[in-house]
């Protein structure tokens, strides 16, 4: 209950800001076009590059491209996020009203990882 209240307060901030909606329509749109960019690149056969985009090997050639996306798209977000609380001073309404920094944090951490859900976690 509590993880699902501090990803809906997170959520209130940030849906009509407009820097994550272009961030979030980015992302959908630039991985299919990073991939469709590859793919039309002219590579020569001694690299075997074109195996890369035949049927087994293309979910692990979209993955790869997700993953710098999300990398990339992660840092914005975590960026903006967190400018956002100091610049509208949200950060000190909500220790005013009773979230611990701890549950602050957390909120930040999850709607990070909601946001982005499909960067991978490494071992």
């Amino acid at each position: 209950m509590k993880l699902i209240n501090l990803l809906q307060l997170e959520w209130f901030k940030m849906r009509y800001y407009m820097p994550f909606k272009l961030l979030s329509g980015m992302y959908l749109i630039l991985l299919p076009l990073t991939l469709l960019a590859l793919k039309s690149m002219p590579f020569p056969k001694e690299f075997g590059i074109n195996a890369y985009f035949m049927f087994p090997n293309i979910w692990q050639t979209l993955a790869y491209a997700g993953n710098w996306l999300a990398y990339f798209m992660l840092g914005f977000i975590s960026v903006l996020s967190i400018t956002n609380e100091y610049s509208l001073r949200t950060l000190r309404q909500n220790i005013i009203n009773g979230i611990s920094r701890a549950d602050f944090f957390l909120s930040k951490v999850f709607f990070i990882g909601a946001t982005m859900h499909n960067a991978p976690i490494k071992k």
